[in-house]
């Protein structure tokens, strides 16, 4: 595999959307902001997903909304559920046929968003 990390990478810059899709019998797709980037790597922050249009039962395209992703957690004292801010992640920024990107979990990669809705699938 021709994969190498980028030393002075130019395509990925602060302010840039980031895209990941990714699943197995659905299609999930993650949106992240570049907050910040130094020589090597850069900071993310997730965002959330708007759906712009309903494409079928179980489908729908989608597009970042620019808020941080939030989810539902237990506070640990109360045992109410919150709504909880998913943290900043760091990542390297590698470089495969002279494209960027960065590999946000052990089974996705983000690239950069061209900024057209995205298809996202779901079972149920």
């Amino acid at each position: 595999m021709n994969e190498t990390t980028t030393p002075a990478f130019t395509q990925i810059m602060e302010g840039d959307v980031l895209i990941s899709t990714w699943g197995y019998d659905q299609t999930n797709v993650n949106f992240y902001m570049v907050t910040r980037r130094t020589a090597k790597q850069v900071t993310l922050q997730r965002l959330g997903n708007a759906v712009v249009r309903q494409e079928h039962f179980l489908a729908e395209s989608v597009v970042p909304n620019f808020e941080p992703y939030s989810i539902y957690a237990l506070d640990p004292e109360t045992g109410e559920r919150v709504l909880a801010v998913m943290g900043p992640i760091r990542r390297a920024v590698k470089t495969y046929r002279d494209e960027e990107y960065v590999n946000v979990s052990d089974h996705s990669s983000a690239r950069l968003w061209k900024g057209n809705s995205v298809l996202q699938t779901h079972t149920h």
